[in-house]
């Protein structure tokens, strides 16, 4: 049977993919061209694991469940393109050397050139020079810190941050244009359709996550993301988590596109100047993964409170990208506006508390897309939220910080669906375990202690 299956079917359909019709496999899924009632589960399984999903047209006629019974993973790399693979701004940790990679270092370069060739310019006026000097003295003195031997982003000042951040902008509004022209070209394929998700919404929301949401200044300034009809206007509006955590509203100019709400992660930045931190809500990250209740609470009823983020929930319907800690914090944002949230994506988010997760509806849960890396230590932290969780398997990333922080939809992967159920009561099993172990610690502490006081010569 599976042999003249092979022959007649699968064997044609891989030869001339465009022959097959959906006509063709609509019966082929009902059993009408062998005259059997339904297909068997060995044979459905033949025929996932033969073929590659997103070229299979019966796909779209089966249900998340039964494809995610014979396909548990998926192996993306139909979409890679060197000019996105290449982006590298991200978060990075304040002790690491080299601060600027070698693409920021070009990048650097030619904006410091672009600054000079407009100086030079006999057209522009002499305050516009003026401008012009300064901006290119900055990237220059910007490159020359970051090429000291033993540099880190502690020994950045105030003026090189601000410089820095109108780099990181200008790369991700370079990539951005790079994902819009993959989006838009035959070479890019949706390999995690099967599984209801959108590749390139995913990857856009990846960059907003982990490059776009740690610049800073960034208010008020105009920025251009991929969509459906080309390249769409949106306007950068701050708000902020508790008293200094900066988040960003994306407000779209169409009325008829999502708004974004972004949120970053922890970035342990305390070196101070005479104004103060150098990087803002640098002290409340720190607290928040100190007292993740408290920040998740007290910090997003400080959000609502504030005009731009009521106005935008009051008008538009929001999607939602955090990375790590701001994973949690906008997750903990949508559960106050369900009937509002549109999507919700998170990238190596820490798990939420039992009073989250009390709120966390049907609604939110079919939101709900959440990466993680494999390997990487944050998500093991509180439970998980009901939803779809992908775990991303990577080889050229086996540091841990590494893990945690790097772009990952847009080079290869591997992805594989995590059982929410089995992994929360794994994550309570292991937490009773060490409550028991402490238990059992402070027992024989105890025990010690008054052997010790019965030993002692009492007059």
């Amino acid at each position: 049977m599976l042999i003249r299956f092979y022959k007649e079917t699968i064997h044609p359909f891989s030869i001339s993919l465009e022959n097959a019709t959906r006509n063709h496999f609509s019966k082929f899924l009902h059993g009408t061209r062998y005259g059997c009632q339904r297909l068997t589960q060995a044979t459905l399984r033949f025929l996932f694991i033969s073929l590659p999903l997103h070229r299979i047209p019966l796909v779209k006629q089966l249900s998340k469940r039964e494809i995610n019974l014979f396909r548990r993973s998926i192996h993306v790399s139909q979409h890679v393109d060197k000019a996105v693979a290449a982006f590298s701004v991200g978060p990075k940790a304040s002790f690491q050397l080299h601060p600027l990679d070698r693409r920021q270092m070009a990048k650097a370069r030619q904006m410091r050139e672009e600054w000079t060739a407009k100086n030079l310019s006999p057209l522009e006026s002499e305050e516009e020079k003026r401008i012009c000097r300064k901006q290119a003295q900055r990237f220059e003195s910007l490159i020359e810190l970051a090429s000291a031997k033993r540099s880190t982003l502690m020994d950045f000042d105030r003026e090189a941050w601000e410089t820095y951040d109108a780099l990181n902008f200008g790369m991700i509004q370079e990539h951005l244009l790079n994902l819009d022209s993959l989006f838009s070209s035959t070479a890019f394929v949706n390999d995690l359709a099967s599984w209801g998700v959108d590749l390139a919404e995913a990857m856009l929301a990846e960059v907003l996550a982990k490059s776009l949401a740690y610049c800073q200044g960034l208010d008020g300034k105009e920025i251009h993301l991929p969509g459906r009809h080309g390249m769409e206007s949106y306007v950068i509006r701050e708000f902020h988590f508790g008293k200094a955590l900066p988040g960003y509203i994306l407000e779209p100019q169409s009325r008829y596109a999502h708004a974004w709400v972004i949120a970053r992660g922890t970035q342990p930045m305390l070196k101070k100047d005479d104004i103060g931190e150098l990087r803002k809500g640098a002290r409340e990250s720190i607290k928040a993964d100190l007292h993740p209740d408290s920040i998740t609470r007290d910090a997003v009823n400080s959000a609502l409170r504030q005009n731009a983020v009521r106005t935008i929930f009051e008008t538009r319907k929001v999607k939602f990208a955090g990375h790590s800690l701001g994973g949690a914090l906008v997750s903990d944002l949508a559960t106050r506006n369900p009937e509002k949230v549109a999507k919700i994506y998170t990238f190596s988010a820490p798990g939420m508390g039992r009073f989250e997760i009390e709120r966390w509806n049907d609604t939110l849960e079919k939101a709900l897309v959440a990466f993680d890396m494999q390997g990487d230590l944050v998500p093991c932290a509180g439970l998980y939220l009901k939803g779809l969780h992908i775990e991303i398997a990577q080889d050229q990333n086996r540091h841990p910080i590494a893990k945690h922080n790097a772009m990952a939809l847009d080079k290869p992967f591997k992805a594989s669906i995590v059982d929410n159920h089995r992994e929360n009561a794994r994550k309570s099993r292991h937490r009773m375990a060490a409550l028991q172990r402490l238990q059992k610690r402070v027992i024989a502490l105890h025990q010690q202690r008054m052997a010790l006081l019965y030993r002692l010569p009492w007059r």
